[in-house]
């Protein structure tokens, strides 16, 4: 039923497919029957469903320098299909929703693969002896984003040599029978 004039009035349409175009428009009808002309019409976009959340990230071959992180290729639709982009960063500490914005961007990034298959890439021009702690997301063709994902964590190689040793001195003992030892 109506409620009085000039009150806001919502209703919620459930179960529309994603990614569709939807455009809604309304009469009212009086307690005579007189109908009005259609009003407005108000036209939105329901969202797609995101790339599934990756949660395989790893790191493995870790140098002074770099590192190689590993996950699985997340779909365009959940599973399903290829998605759009990946946007990988890190931090120092783990990283959130809270922390995502401020965690460095790692550019460069590779072209998702189909889903299902593995994907990998060289993170380089990292600090030695640091540990680094590393997220990702994907991207659909529609703009959706995935939840972050596990974080992967590593600690680059020591790539500081010890100091050289510069008081080495040598001295002669001579043992039984002369020779010196």
């Amino acid at each position: 039923s109506p409620l009085p004039s000039g009150s806001l009035e919502r209703f919620t349409m459930n179960d529309l497919e994603p990614e569709s175009k939807y455009c809604f428009g309304i009469k009212a009808a009086d307690e005579r029957g007189n109908t009005s002309s259609l009003s407005n019409v108000a036209c939105t976009f329901t969202p797609g469903v995101p790339p599934n959340t990756i949660m395989d990230l790893s790191v493995s071959d870790v140098l002074a320098h770099q590192l190689t992180l590993n996950w699985t290729a997340p779909g365009a639709d959940g599973a399903v299909g290829t998605s759009s982009e990946y946007e990988l960063r890190y931090s120092l500490e783990r990283i959130n929703n809270g922390n995502w914005d401020a965690a460095t961007v790692i550019p460069g990034m590779p072209l998702p693969s189909a889903s299902g298959n593995a994907e990998a890439v060289v993170v380089l021009g990292l600090a030695g002896f640091t540990k680094y702690y590393f997220a990702l997301r994907a991207r659909d063709a529609t703009g959706n984003w995935n939840a972050i994902s596990n974080n992967a964590f590593g600690r680059t190689q020591d790539d500081v040599p010890p100091s050289p040793i510069t008081d080495l001195v040598m001295s002669t003992v001579p043992s039984e029978g002369g020779t010196v030892k």
